[in-house]
Formats: C-alpha cells, sequence, structure tokens
C-alpha cells in the first residue's frame, strides 16, 4: 500500500493507491475492464488464460474477493475484450480473439452464456472477386441502438500466413486484411458467411478499440495508421487524416467518448502528449495538448517519478462528477512502457471546463500526477470507480475518516498479474 500527502492548493490531497495480485497459474497479460456500478464490481480479463476475473469492493476499498471463470480453454481461446452490456445491465460482452467469436454473459447467478456469435473469417475483395482471411475479435462493443461492432484484429500467425497464398502485394494487404463487423443480433445468421447477416467494412490495419460519438457515429482506432476509421450513422464508412505532429505516430489504441460525445484519441508512439479529438458529429480533427512538456510544476505529483522518461499515452476515459464537489469534469489518461522501456508508467488527472475540449489547470482537480508503483508494467488500461456510497451519510463517514470519496481509478499492466486502485478526494 502506498500513500502520501501534499499540501496543494487549494486543499490537501490525500491519494493511497492499492494493489491487488490476482489469481496466476502460469498465466500473465492482464488486458481489459469493465466495471459494473449496480454490482460495484470489476472484471478484468487476462487474455493468455482466457479467464475473467471478478474483483468487489467494499465501499471505497478493494474488498480481497475475487472470482474467477475459464471463458473457452486456457491457453488457447483467447478472452480479450470485456465490455458492458447497454441493453443488459449487469451482463457482459466478450471476445475470444483465439477462437472467432463473441459472448454475452451474465456472471451475477453463477455464469451464464446467453449468446455467442461466430465472428466472420472471410472478408469480400469486392468486384475482383475472392476473399481474404479476417479474424480475431479484439473490441465486442454494443452500440445505442443495440448493434453489436467487432473489430476483426487478426488472431494468431497461422492466419498471417495464410495472407501468402491470396496473391495480394503489399499495397493491397492493409485494405483487406482487417475489418470491423456490424451485426445485429435479431440478423444473426451463421449459415449466411461472411457476414453471418451483418455488414463488413475492410480497416487500413489492426482496428482496436471503438466508440461512438453523441450522434451515433462510430469511430474506430487503427494501430499506427496516419487515419482514424469513421462509419457514418447511414453506414458509409472513410479514413479521416489526422493533424500534422500526430499522424507521424499513427493513431490507437486508445478511443473513447467524453459524457457530451465527444470523441479523443490516443497515439502510443507519440511523447509530446497530444490526443486527437472529434466534437459530437464532426469529421474535423483538433489536435489538443493535455499534458506539460516540464513536468511538477504546478502539478500534484504522487509516489516517485523516474528520471528522464518519456510520456506515451495508451488509454484514457472520463468522469463528470470528479473532484471533492463531485462536479468537475475529468480526463484521466494512462501513459505505458508497452513500446518503449524508459517511458512513464502513470495516471494523469486533467480537468476539462464545460465545453470538454478547454484544460483547467487551476480548478479544482488541475493536472495531477499519480506514478504507479510497478515499472515496466506496460500499463495497459484504465476504468473509473465511483464509490458505492448507500447514502449521503456513508459518504460523509469515509470522508470523515480517511479523506477519501472522490473518484477511484483501475489499471491494468500488461505484464503484471496486478491491477492498481487509487482513490483521492481530488480525483
Amino acid at each position: 500500500l502506498f500513500s502520501q500527502q501534499e499540501d496543494v492548493a487549494p486543499s490537501a490531497n490525500h491519494y493511497t493507491i492499492e494493489d491487488l495480485t490476482l489469481p496466476f497459474d502460469g498465466y500473465e497479460e492482464t488486458h481489459e475492464i469493465a466495471y459494473d456500478a449496480a454490482s460495484h464490481t470489476a472484471f478484468i480479463s487476462q487474455m493468455i488464460a482466457s479467464r475473467l476475473v471478478q474483483v468487489s469492493f467494499d465501499g471505497a476499498r478493494l474488498s480481497g474477493a475475487v472470482r474467477r471463470w475459464t471463458v473457452g480453454t486456457a491457453g488457447k481461446s483467447g478472452l480479450h475484450n470485456v465490455q458492458a452490456s447497454r441493453s443488459r445491465p449487469g451482463c457482459l460482452w466478450l471476445s475470444l480473439q483465439f477462437n472467432d467469436s463473441v459472448h454475452l454473459v451474465d456472471p451475477s447467478e453463477g455464469f451464464q452464456t446467453l449468446r455467442s456469435l461466430k465472428t466472420p473469417t472471410q472478408l469480400p475483395l469486392g468486384q475482383g472477386g475472392g476473399t481474404v482471411p479476417v479474424g480475431g475479435p479484439h473490441a465486442a462493443v454494443e452500440a445505442m441502438d443495440g448493434a453489436i461492432w467487432v473489430g476483426l484484429k487478426a488472431a494468431n500467425q497461422a492466419l498471417r500466413g495464410s495472407m501468402s497464398s491470396t496473391g495480394l502485394t503489399a499495397a493491397d494487404r492493409p485494405s483487406s486484411y482487417w475489418a470491423v463487423w456490424r451485426i445485429e443480433l435479431s440478423k444473426y445468421d451463421p449459415a449466411e458467411p461472411p457476414a453471418f447477416g451483418g455488414e463488413l467494412f475492410a480497416a487500413p490495419k489492426s482496428p482496436t478499440m471503438i466508440a461512438f460519438d453523441g450522434q451515433g457515429n462510430t469511430f474506430i482506432s487503427c494501430d499506427g495508421v496516419s487515419t482514424v476509421m469513421r462509419v457514418s450513422v447511414d453506414r458509409i464508412p472513410q479514413q479521416i487524416p489526422l493533424p500534422r505532429g500526430f499522424a507521424e505516430h499513427g493513431n490507437g489504441p486508445g478511443i473513447a467518448a467524453d459524457p457530451n460525445g465527444n470523441i479523443w484519441l490516443t497515439a502510443l508512439s507519440s511523447t509530446d502528449g497530444s490526443l486527437v479529438r472529434f466534437a459530437s458529429g464532426s469529421t474535423d480533427p483538433e489536435l489538443i495538448t493535455v499534458l506539460p512538456s516540464t513536468r511538477c510544476q504546478g502539478i500534484s505529483c504522487v509516489g516517485w517519478q523516474p528520471a528522464q522518461s518519456e510520456r506515451q499515452i495508451i488509454h484514457l476515459t472520463f468522469s463528470a462528477a470528479g473532484g471533492v464537489s463531485r462536479r468537475a469534469n475529468v480526463l484521466y489518461v494512462l501513459t505505458s512502457s508497452l513500446l518503449a522501456g524508459n517511458a512513464d508508467e502513470a495516471i494523469y488527472a486533467i480537468e476539462l471546463a464545460d465545453d470538454w475540449r478547454t484544460l483547467r489547470p487551476s480548478g479544482e482537480v488541475g493536472v495531477q500526477t499519480i506514478w504507479l508503483p510497478e515499472d515496466h508494467s506496460a500499463a495497459h488500461r484504465l476504468q473509473v470507480v465511483a464509490p458505492a456510497w448507500s447514502s449521503p451519510h456513508h459518504a460523509a463517514f469515509f470522508d470523515r475518516r480517511d479523506g477519501m470519496g472522490g473518484n477511484g481509478i483501475i489499471a491494468t499492466g500488461l505484464h503484471q498479474n496486478q491491477i492498481f486502485y487509487v482513490r483521492g478526494r481530488s480525483l
């Protein structure tokens, strides 16, 4: 347990960082997180083990209570995505990347599989005829209209090797090898390949994560390319060029919508602390620098600060209920050493104005840095956790007792069998 208090205007900030070691049977790779506010539990995927882990909270603390299920076959199925269902509260969409399938499950009563969908493994070439192999579902996300969007990211080396038999040139492969699948559950038919009653959209490269703007348009981050993939509400796909200074690094994997429906995009290989933002309904990208170039000047730094390191933003999320007031707009970004061994492993909390665009470095939350206590863990995902107050009196009790009560944040490390849970009044 790491804890530190500093006097930072306008009031003292107090943080704790708890770490919890997950069940470990010789497998690592801790991947995605989903949070269920009703049960105040988090669900985490361990990809190599193909295991789903449930972690419970007691008030605002990790309870240490852990349940786990093997989904598919341990060491073979590759459980990757964990995403909360919009239409079935408490249920989750899971992807088995090596089994070419996605599943809707209910973990509340035992572990029930409600729907299983086989994902496409062939993509039509269009007018030229024939198909090329695709596969390996990564993100599986339920849209506002109930449709499921799945990024087919490629499953394994065997699939990659099969590309050599298609006769495609290197220039052809990027537009043919990866795809995004949209399926309405009522139209799903496994007897109708290749799209099984849905729609397939060719992707320029590995489609990693999926988000929807406030108008219902779909944005897909594609690893390392200089455009972002967008599919409009009338299902017209396009590739939008990203701004200079960002495009050179390629985008992804992180992409998320803020509470106003604006889309934000990371570039993991960039080190300048910038994100790209699309206003809801817009196709015009805007480059916004969210992290300062000189560190710990006007920033509350918690934990310890590595010597001379880079900032590479891998993931991001938002809260409209941050800070002591529970009313501050906050952007949380996670930096990672996944691509660079000397890069920061930290969470940054950055306050935004009411427009969800302008930074407020002198606001209630301001800009704060929480260094994670493990070096080189390849920090991977983060998730905001709101404390499970049963009443205002309950919240006040916790505030008086330990100075906590603000948002909590869970972070995973790809190369660690741990999760980190950060709490602080001003988060």
